[in-house]
């Protein structure tokens, strides 16, 4: 799943936009966010994953006190999967 979420920003032409959005959402700049606002920072990125998805994926991901997700961690493991840029359209098709 980080796979396909690292392909997906790479593919859309700009890799930090869920950084970006995640920011916006984080309105005290504590570098968290709850789970609904996680959700709907992905639906705002438009990267093509469903609701289905996205709540599997938040439930894998390690929460902070209150149920809050450390954004600059899960941004992190998504940067640190593994990437073949001249794969780039390959791994695009398989992660649709």
């Amino acid at each position: 799943m980080l796979r396909r979420v690292k392909v997906k920003t790479m593919s859309k032409g700009d890799p930090k936009i869920l950084h970006d959005i995640f920011e916006k959402f984080d309105i005290k700049n504590q570098g968290v966010l709850s789970v609904g606002n996680f959700k709907s920072c992905f639906l705002q990125a438009d990267l093509g994953f469903d609701m289905e998805e996205i709540t599997r994926l938040s439930r894998y991901l390690d929460k902070e006190s209150g149920e809050k997700i450390n954004y600059a961690k899960f941004l992190k493991l998504v940067d640190d999967v593994f990437f073949d840029k001249h794969k780039l359209d390959d791994l695009d098709k398989f992660a649709k």
